[in-house]
């Protein structure tokens, strides 16, 4: 599933959840299918048992046996739709509590309301957040609608829109005040209810997936808001998008990060806006040697550090990935190159070569 790919699964082989408790509030789920376990479920108006279809799409992209992002979560299902699969706020509520009665880590909803929030949703979220448990919603497929939606924009809760897989805003996707983070939400595959796939869109299945990797991070031991850590960019955005390849990152910097498959090594990065303009230097250190990367993607041995982009305008954010999937380079093929530790470097200087910001230092280990 190309999703899985772009989320850089690969980099948290071993990892499924286990032990992590998370609860899906939606339209319920198909139990037939028999694709997710399920350790507990609810139905506010009626059964659980999903007539829909959202709800199930949701929950096998985390936890389907085959193909979830984090198949061995402990998965809890409320459905809190009533008969026209319509969400209301003192449902989702009440199922926010039963959340918390169970004792769950993360709370997930591909939900998206226009209205004023009541009070009861409110004081639900907030409990839920008090009790450290992560609450995940969509911001909603209402693009350009300058209205926030609810529970995205609530305090706390971490509001996830849509990209594509060329590491852009889906036209669809709602941006802020309710954003935090984007996640793949074009062409996924989904799991339908009569056990087929099909193929849909939307911030609904934007929101498991930031649910799901929130629970490979408990797993690891890892704090989940350090999600935002580990993001790779979304173009033109200042919010960045969901990386799983947090297992191998090495220096804490969220502005530069790597992945490696096989023999193809990427590295991304995140320039912030600049007061003046600037020029950017990129440059590779391994042992006593320094090699500059130039802007043909080149990589060259040199005794001085030397700039790759120049002139840059100080209105302007860049934000991409250096070598790799839709990058500034294409692929940096590292075939013939002497295994070690390769450290990777972007700085920012003015035009008087005065240094304005170092970016990144990624220490890389070419296997």
């Amino acid at each position: 599933m190309k999703h899985l790919t772009k989320l850089n699964l690969q980099d948290v082989d071993g990892l499924t959840g286990n032990g992590v408790r998370l609860l899906v509030i939606d339209t319920g789920i198909k139990f037939s299918l028999g694709t997710v376990d399920v350790i507990e479920s609810m139905g506010i108006n009626s059964s659980p048992n999903d007539t829909h279809g959202h709800g199930t799409m949701v929950a096998n992209l985390i936890a389907n046996n085959g193909t979830g992002i984090a198949p061995g979560v402990d998965l809890y299902i409320v459905d809190a739709s009533d008969e026209n699969n319509n969400f209301w706020q003192d449902d989702i509520a009440t199922a926010i509590m039963r959340g918390i009665d169970w004792g769950v880590d993360i709370i997930t909803m591909s939900i998206s309301g226009k209205s004023l929030v009541n009070d009861t949703l409110r004081d639900a979220v907030q409990s839920a957040i008090d009790l450290d448990i992560n609450v995940v919603a969509a911001t909603g497929n209402s693009f350009p609608s300058g209205l926030a939606s609810w529970p995205a924009f609530l305090p706390g809760v971490v509001g996830v829109g849509a990209s594509n897989y060329e590491d852009e805003r889906a036209p669809f996707s709602e941006g802020a005040p309710s954003l935090d983070i984007y996640a793949p939400g074009v062409d996924i595959e989904v799991m339908n209810l009569n056990g087929t796939t099909g193929v849909e869109s939307g911030t609904s299945l934007s929101t498991p997936m930031i649910a799901a990797t929130m629970a490979l991070m408990i797993e690891a031991g890892k704090d989940p808001d350090d999600i935002f850590n580990y993001v790779l960019p979304v173009i033109g955005e200042t919010k960045g998008q969901i990386n799983a390849g947090f297992a191998t990152h090495t220096t804490g910097d969220a502005l530069l990060h790597h992945w490696q498959i096989f023999e193809d090594l990427t590295v991304s990065y995140l320039l912030p806006e600049q007061t003046v303009e600037f020029d950017v230097i990129i440059f590779i250190e391994h042992e006593d040697l320094v090699y500059n990367v130039t802007a043909t993607g080149e990589i060259v041995l040199s005794d001085i550090k030397e700039v790759a982009f120049n002139d840059l305008p100080s209105n302007t954010e860049l934000i991409g990935n250096l070598f790799g999937y839709n990058g500034v380079y294409d692929y940096l093929d590292v075939t013939g190159i002497d295994p070690g530790e390769y450290i990777f470097n972007v700085e920012l200087v003015d035009n008087n070569g005065v240094q304005l910001q170092v970016i990144g230092q990624e220490v890389i280990e070419i296997i």
